[in-house]
This record gives structure tokens, C-alpha cells and sequence, in this order.
């Protein structure tokens, strides 16, 4: 099973029946290989095996023999990986040399009356209120603290899914990372540089990507794109974006370079390649520096697929529920959606927004108006005597109209002007925090002026209609 060899697992299996061995022992064996061979490279064999023994010990033989069947299929077919016993045996190593001193101060409990006396508990930085989600801090003891145990194979799911994928026609690029783009998630999984590089660089947000990955998204990237030369066991690498090349060697070129980083074996990486920045966890972020590593050198228990193609969505997923079922029929089938969906959601929170903002305008433009109109209407009901005087004396209803009009226009020119400067200073503070908002939208601004400008020679324009109409006698009449 440990070779992958099927046909010869089903075969000592049966060696094993037919020898009078214990079923329930065939099936405890199989447990421990899930895990001690298997791991995470495929996770849900170990549930296999568990039902399997479960399974047997309900129904026992003959028919157990079919369940056993079952989970030695699974484990033989399945990728095989021994980092699972591999990392606990390398730290039951360290316990049974004697290594492992006291626990970190800053982790201990502090809970208890004069805890904090003792120092228990400061300087503690609770995971979930650190920017990335994970507190950067040592967890292991001070002989300990550069210990690694767990480390990952390329071996799994990902691969095949992906492989079988790409056969697909209509398919035309397939890739998986750990963190959806634009899902608002970050993951930081090592400090890099030195003590003295600051923070947002030191702990650059992460992500973990395939072979694909740029090409499929239509990154742009300079120099050399990971690939089956970057497999496990071989020096570790990894891709940065522009705006982290740039915090680290300013305009000196970055591929080449070599930068401390605690997060692989060897405490370094060599920078390969540079992308352009683009748009990670949100789509208002502006340079923040980002760093990918290999698929290929880490395992991943858990990634999203990500493809592109002219297929419709149900025949993509059609698609991808066949190659899940095709690898491991008891994986869950994952949901599709489209990038469009996933940008459509992270603008959800700015279209609320704008679409309150758009009715709050239109109930200030009408209120506007409202007003306007007022202010002409008062000033033509108080002007009537004079109005009839002018008329009377051979203005033309078109003149009288022409001044009503201009003195409206002149009331609202000073406003107009006014809410232009406050505008373009409103629009510069909000460039920054509401994604594509331009400062500068002269087309917006040429709109919006055109807009109030009507709305303006509206509400003037039914007052001036109206004192227009005014008879020259019942004006002199007027009080």
C-alpha cells in the first residue's frame, strides 16, 4: 500500500483473511497508515478508514472484507506523504533529549491572582487583533524557538485536480493558490528581512500559488515564473510584486536577490521573479507589498481553483465536479463562481454607500429647487408694484422675464461656485477611500454643473413666467 501498488494490497489482504487474522487489526493498521503514509496529501483517506473499522465492527466478516477492500483501495491509490510521523517523530526527538525548556512568560496564564506579578501574560499578542490574523510572536521554547517540524511534500490533490482540468476543452488556463483574490482574506506565514525592516514589509501578506497562477490571473510578471524545478526539497523560492521589490532593494533589481525569511527551512529566499501589483485581499489598496510561494513546496490542506474559459457556468461546473469525482469521489464539491461575483460583492459595501449618497443628492437638489424657487417668488411678489410701473412705462414682458431669470441665475452662480470648490476638496479626501473614484472627473463635475444649472433655470423660470404676466393696472392696485 506504502507503493501504491493495489493490486498487491488487496492481495495480502486477502493472504491475511485467509490466515485467520483478526479484521479489526487489518483495520486499526489501515488507520495508522492513513495518517502515517498518507497525511495530508489526501485527508479524507483517514476518514475512510475510520468509517471502514467502524464498519467492520458492526458487521464483521464475510462482508467486512468488502469495507476492508474499500479502505485498502483508498490508502493504496491515494498520494502518499510522510510529513504527518515525520514531524512528530522529529518533535518527540527533541522531548526525549531533554530539549524544551519553560514556557514563554508572555504565553502563561494570568488569569490568577499575581500572575501579572510574575510576568505571565505580558507582552501576549492575541492572534485575532493582529493586522494578518496571526500573531507574529514566539511560541516555542527559548531552546526551541528555530524549530521546524512540519514539513509539507507537493504531493496531493491540488495537482491532479488542476491536471485534469486543463484537459478539458473550452478550459483555457487552470491554477490554485491558498487565498482567494479579492476575498478579503491575508495570510502571513514568516518574517521577512531583518529586525530593522519595517513592519508592512516584514510581515508582507502571502500568498501560496501554483505553477499557473500569474497567466491564468494576467499578471504581469518579470523574470521566471514558478515551476516543476521548484518542487519540494529544492531551495526554496518565491515571487514578490513591485511595491515589495521596491521596499526592499529600491530601484535595484530584485530577481537574484536573497532575503531572510523564517517561514522555510534555511531562514532565506531567492526572489525569482516580479509581479505587478495588483489587487489582493480589497479593491481600494494602493502598493502594499505582497509575497508568493510555490505551491510545489508547500502543501496545501485547503486552496481555492481558480480558471478561465468561455464555458458556460454550469458546464464548468459540471466540469470540475467530474475531476473531484475522478481524483477522490469523497471530496465535497465546491462551489463556482465567477471573479465578477467576487469584485460584485467587495463593492457591495461602496454601492450601498453611493446609491444612499445618489437619493440623499436628489433630495438636496430638489430641496434646492425648492428653495430657488422660493427666493424668486418672493422677490417678484415684493417687486410687483414696480414691475407694473416698468411695464407701464413700455417694458416688454420679455425684459421683465429676462431680469427675473438673471437674478435667479445670479443667486445661484454664487452657490453653484461655492459647492463646485467644496466638491472637488470632498472628491480629493474620498479618491483614497472609494475604489475608481477619480479626483478629477471633469465629466462628472461638467454634468453635475449642467444638472443644477437646469434645475436652477427651472425654479427661476416659473416666477419669472409669472411676473411676465402681471397687468400693468392690477400691479399699480398692488400694496
Amino acid at each position: 500500500i506504502r507503493g501504491s501498488d493495489v493490486d498487491a494490497g488487496l492481495h495480502y489482504l486477502a493472504r491475511m483473511l485467509a490466515g485467520g487474522e483478526d479484521p479489526r487489526f487489518i483495520a486499526r493498521r489501515l488507520i495508522v497508515l492513513a495518517s502515517e503514509d498518507i497525511g495530508m496529501a489526501a485527508p479524507s483517506v483517514l476518514q475512510t478508514c475510520v468509517a471502514a473499522a467502524q464498519a467492520v465492527q458492526l458487521i464483521g466478516l464475510p462482508e467486512g472484507r468488502i469495507t476492508l477492500a474499500h479502505a485498502v483501495i483508498a490508502c493504496a491509490t491515494a498520494p502518499k506523504s510522510n510529513a504527518v510521523i515525520a514531524a512528530i517523530g522529529k518533535a518527540q526527538s527533541d522531548v526525549t533529549a531533554g530539549k524544551g525548556g519553560a514556557v514563554p512568560f508572555h504565553l502563561r496564564d494570568a488569569h490568577y491572582a499575581g500572575a501579572k506579578a510574575l510576568g505571565h501574560g505580558q507582552g501576549y499578542l492575541y492572534a485575532h487583533d493582529h493586522p494578518h490574523g496571526g500573531a507574529a510572536q514566539q511560541y516555542l521554547p527559548d531552546d526551541l524557538a528555530d524549530a521546524r517540524y512540519y514539513e509539507p511534500t507537493s504531493h496531493g490533490h491540488e495537482a491532479a485536480i488542476a491536471e485534469r482540468l486543463t484537459t478539458v476543452p473550452g478550459i483555457e488556463h487552470v491554477a490554485y493558490a491558498r487565498i482567494l483574490p479579492l476575498s478579503g482574506n491575508e495570510m502571513v506565514m514568516g518574517a521577512l528581512g531583518t529586525e530593522a525592516t519595517p513592519e508592512p514589509v516584514r510581515y508582507a501578506a502571502t500568498n501560496v500559488v501554483s505553477d499557473d497562477y500569474f497567466e491564468t490571473l494576467q499578471i504581469a510578471l518579470r523574470g521566471e515564473s514558478f515551476s516543476t524545478a521548484h518542487a519540494a526539497g529544492a531551495a526554496p523560492v518565491a515571487i514578490v510584486n513591485a511595491a515589495l521589490a521596491q521596499a526592499l532593494f529600491g530601484d535595484a533589481s530584485a530577481i537574484g536577490q536573497v532575503v531572510p525569511y523564517d517561514g522555510v527551512d534555511g531562514g532565506s529566499l531567492r526572489i525569482i521573479g516580479v509581479a505587478a501589483d495588483s489587487k489582493y485581499s480589497r479593491l481600494d489598496e494602493h502598493g502594499k507589498p505582497f509575497l508568493y510561494l510555490p505551491a510545489r513546496q508547500r502543501d496545501l490542506a485547503q486552496y481555492s481553483l481558480l480558471l478561465t474559459s468561455a464555458l458556460s457556468k454550469a458546464e464548468i461546473e459540471r466540469h470540475v465536479r467530474e475531476a473531484f469525482v475522478a481524483v477522490d469521489a469523497q471530496l465535497p464539491r465546491p462551489p463556482v463562481h465567477a471573479l465578477a461575483d467576487t469584485v460584485a460583492l467587495n463593492l457591495l459595501p461602496q454601492r450601498i454607500a453611493s446609491g444612499v449618497a445618489g437619493v440623499l443628492g436628489a433630495l438636496g437638489l430638489l430641496l434646492a429647487g425648492i428653495g430657488t424657487y422660493g427666493l424668486v417668488a418672493y422677490f417678484v411678489a415684493s417687486r410687483t408694484r414696480e414691475i407694473g410701473v416698468r411695464l407701464s412705462m413700455g417694458a416688454t414682458p420679455q425684459r421683465i422675464e429676462r431680469d427675473v431669470l438673471g437674478r435667479g441665475l445670479r443667486l445661484g452662480a454664487i452657490g453653484l461656485g461655492l459647492g463646485l470648490v467644496l466638491a472637488a476638496m470632498a472628491a480629493m479626501a474620498a479618491s483614497g477611500l472609494v475604489f475608481g473614484l477619480v479626483a478629477g472627473d471633469s465629466i462628472a463635475f461638467v454634468g453635475a454643473l449642467l444638472v443644477l444649472t437646469l434645475a436652477l433655470l427651472a425654479a427661476s423660470w416659473f416666477p419669472a413666467r409669472r411676473a411676465a404676466r402681471i397687468s400693468p393696472m392690477t400691479a399699480l392696485r398692488h400694496e
